[in-house]
């Protein structure tokens, strides 16, 4: 990822409803913050992505995601 962080992945616009399983792997060398929201306004705790870490999405409710990072960084993200 490069540019102005965070980046914000609208998953309710995208997919017409919530998302609630899938996956996102860092592929970069920078650390990778990971927020969630439900409402797609509040977000929840955050998680921190290492080199190579992933998350998985199984049994969340997801309207949208929240990305920060400090240096660039690369990830894959899949949410159904």
């Amino acid at each position: 990822m490069t540019g102005e962080s965070p980046k914000v992945l609208d998953v309710l616009a995208d997919l017409g409803r919530n998302g609630h399983d899938g996956y996102i792997v860092n592929d970069g060398a920078g650390d990778i913050k990971v927020e969630f929201s439900d409402d797609g306004i509040t977000y929840g705790g955050q998680h921190v992505l290492k080199k190579d870490e992933w998350i998985d999405l199984y049994m969340l409710d997801i309207a949208k995601i929240r990305l920060t990072w400090v240096a660039d960084c690369g990830y894959r993200c899949m949410v159904v």
